[in-house]
């Protein structure tokens, strides 16, 4: 009997203890509880897939047969030999591009020989023509040949003599006086106390020598006097060709008290 009693209170408090209120949990109480949630989330589940631990995929090829090994096989080898034919061909160019080359460099070296010595052929020709041509051609000179006169005056007349093997046309002649020798190599206008242009066309064969009539100097008494002559002429031999207007100069001093009139070798000129 005293049990059914302790078993009938027991039954009465249980409904009671049901209908006490439970005390709701706070804001910080309420975030506390959702970040160790999502951290036994975290920690229930893999972290595969991200960033901190990414998937690793292993391809495994499918198992070849025999003949595609053999074809694999055959392919590499073939690879193989191509790229070495391939190799020796390059050096083969490389080697055939500096023979070439070097080829071109003995050719320019052979050309320019050729050139030089086509040069000097051309010159020496041009030389030996030229050598003929001074053997053959006209050579027009002069010298001063001295008559006496009954007053004893000194006076001379210009010899007048073609040298060479071919006729010349001769043009002129001028004597001009010079101021002093030092102006007697090539004188210019202002270095002639006076001169003589004397014309005189004619034909000079060769061998020709003609001696002017007329006396040319007359030197004058009580002093020295330095005298220059140009014969002017052209040459038959190359005057068709549009040859050149030939001059023969030179230079002579009358000596007043010797009275002779020498002439100066060293002031000739021939063209």
């Amino acid at each position: 009997m005293r049990y059914l009693l302790i078993l009938a209170a027991l039954t009465l408090l249980i409904p009671l203890q049901s209908q006490v209120p439970v005390p709701r949990p706070t804001k910080i109480e309420q975030d506390h509880e959702s970040e160790s949630r999502s951290a036994q989330q975290q920690t229930a589940y893999p972290q595969q897939g991200t960033l901190q631990s990414p998937f690793v995929v292993q391809l495994i090829p499918a198992p070849q047969n025999q003949e595609e090994a053999d074809r694999d096989a055959n392919e590499r080898i073939q690879h193989a030999a191509n790229d070495k034919r391939l190799t020796r061909f390059t050096g083969e160019l490389v080697f055939a591009t500096i023979l070439l080359g070097l080829v071109g460099i003995l050719q320019l070296i052979v050309f320019g020989i050729q050139a030089i010595q086509l040069r000097r052929t051309v010159e020496a020709t041009k030389k030996n023509a030229e050598v003929l041509i001074a053997s053959e051609r006209a050579w027009m000179d002069a010298t001063f040949v001295r008559i006496s006169l009954p007053d004893g005056a000194d006076r001379y007349q210009l010899k007048i003599t073609n040298h060479g093997r071919t006729p010349a046309h001769f043009l002129s002649y001028m004597v001009g006086t010079l101021h002093n020798l030092s102006h007697s190599r090539e004188p210019k206008a202002d270095d002639y106390i006076r001169q003589w242009i004397l014309p005189y066309g004619t034909l000079a064969g060769a061998d020709y020598a003609q001696q002017m009539e007329q006396p040319i100097i007359e030197p004058e008494t009580g002093k020295n006097t330095v005298y220059h002559v140009v014969l002017r002429y052209f040459d038959l031999v190359t005057v068709n060709s549009g040859g050149p207007i030939h001059e023969t100069s030179f230079t002579c001093v009358y000596l007043f008290e010797q009275r002779k009139l020498d002439r100066i070798p060293a002031d000739n000129r021939y063209t």
